[in-house]
């Protein structure tokens, strides 16, 4: 018998290093995975909770019923939903079970109805939660499927009244976007990131460039040995009631052999580049305050990083924290990586072989405050004022009251005005 159980144990050990060395040739291996993706769950690969899931019935996010703010937040508070109580239940379920709740991240469709039911849900959770860390990121399309004008009216619409009702909720707000006015309907111009050769029109391709980004800069809070939790980053992030914040990303982190430390930092932080829409290039030139986050190179950086972003910006206060896991970026991670960037994430003079993927990348964030998000609040105070009855005609046919737009293009004004813009306007004026 005992021989049979020391057999049968090497033979499950074996199986299991099979499976594992299985995955790990899948991984490796490359697929082109462009034309048959068409949703987040046609590659996701975790399994998920059965409690961390709500499906709203009878809605698509492709058949565009659910595209004004009050429609959503009226499907969440209609009794006859039920959402609203299932979704405090699976809420409930999962707080109950942590040992330490920090706060809540949300991903939030901001620009339709969506918009309007997480802000509904940002609104219990608040209620509820009040002293708890909470903060949105609020993702656009880099290319609309629709792109007529009527559209980007609604658009622009549903965002006003959801970062306002978001911000009332006591959430801090970070757009993200890959173009840099996803409230217009033709022109677009896409973020250029060094390194990377994205399909601006595909959301497989932009939503993982998000994605790598929010798997680094929440490191900061996620990891147990981080001293910087959800509340008090979020509390530093939106001081003086500037609660809209920007996120910046460098992916992949230019790393290159013959560099030294300090000047691979100092390329790290000068290619920094804004995920927030309408920002106007490198948003670190003035933060109020930030969180820098540093992942897989290869080196300790982390007292040389805190000593080079203090010279870069004196007068911030910033949180430094440096990780030497790099960012996977295996299958099913789509093939955005430019030719020159080998397997590792290092940048080489010889093209990489076509049949190899990129398997790991360093990266850096920076989460932070800083006045040019005036840019994109005035460009949404300033097209709504000039909006009519008419243009306003279906939000109202779906239950926004007039006094509710006009108090929230008055609780816009107010943001904008916690913002010391001096440095806006003079970028501004010398545009």
């Amino acid at each position: 018998m005992e021989a049979e159980l020391l057999d049968s144990t090497e033979t499950e050990s074996k199986a299991d290093e099979l499976e594992s060395s299985v995955k790990e040739d899948i991984r490796e291996k490359m697929y082109s995975l462009d034309d048959s993706v068409h949703s987040w769950c046609d590659y996701l690969r975790v399994h998920l909770h059965p409690k961390s899931l709500s499906v709203v019935k009878g809605y698509y996010q492709t058949d565009n019923v659910l595209n004004l703010h009050n429609l959503g937040s009226d499907l969440y508070n209609r009794q006859s939903s039920k959402l609203k109580e299932e979704l405090e239940d699976k809420i409930h379920f999962f707080t109950e079970e942590a040992d330490n709740l920090q706060g809540f991240h949300m991903l939030a469709d901001i620009y339709d109805g969506f918009g309007g039911l997480a802000s509904s849900v940002a609104s219990d959770i608040s209620n509820e939660y009040s002293k708890r860390g909470c903060i949105s990121f609020c993702p656009f399309y880099s290319q609309r499927t629709s792109q007529d004008n009527s559209q980007s009216l609604h658009d622009l619409i549903n965002s006003v009244l959801s970062v306002v009702r978001l911000i009332e909720a006591g959430f801090t707000v970070v757009p993200l976007s890959l173009v840099d006015n996803p409230w217009n309907s033709v022109h677009h111009k896409h973020t250029q990131l060094p390194g990377l050769v994205y399909k601006s029109h595909l959301p497989y391709h932009t939503s993982a460039v998000f994605a790598a980004a929010l798997d680094t800069a929440t490191l900061s809070h996620r990891l147990l040995e981080s001293s910087l939790p959800l509340y008090h980053l979020t509390d530093t992030l939106s001081s003086a009631g500037r609660m809209v914040s920007n996120l910046s990303l460098t992916l992949p982190l230019p790393l290159e052999s013959h560099l030294s430390s300090q000047s691979l930092l100092h390329k790290a932080l000068n290619s920094l580049l804004s995920l927030s829409p309408l920002h106007d290039g490198n948003i670190l030139r003035s933060p109020s305050v930030q969180s820098v986050v540093l992942r897989g190179a290869e080196a300790s950086y982390e007292s040389l990083l805190q000593e080079v972003v203090s010279t870069w910006y004196p007068s911030t206060p910033s949180s430094i924290m440096e990780v030497r896991k790099p960012c996977k970026v295996t299958s099913p991670f789509p093939h955005i990586f430019d030719s020159n960037i080998d397997e590792f994430g290092y940048r080489s003079n010889k093209p990489r072989e076509k049949r190899k993927g990129v398997q790991s990348v360093a990266a850096m964030t920076s989460l932070s405050t800083t006045n040019q998000s005036v840019h994109m609040l005035s460009h949404l105070l300033e097209r709504s004022r000039k909006l009519n009855r008419r243009h306003l005609h279906k939000h109202l046919e779906a239950g926004m009251e007039q006094d509710d737009w006009s108090d929230s293009l008055n609780t816009l004004e107010e943001l904008i005005g916690k913002y010391d813009n001096g440095d806006a306007m003079e970028t501004s004026d010398s545009e």
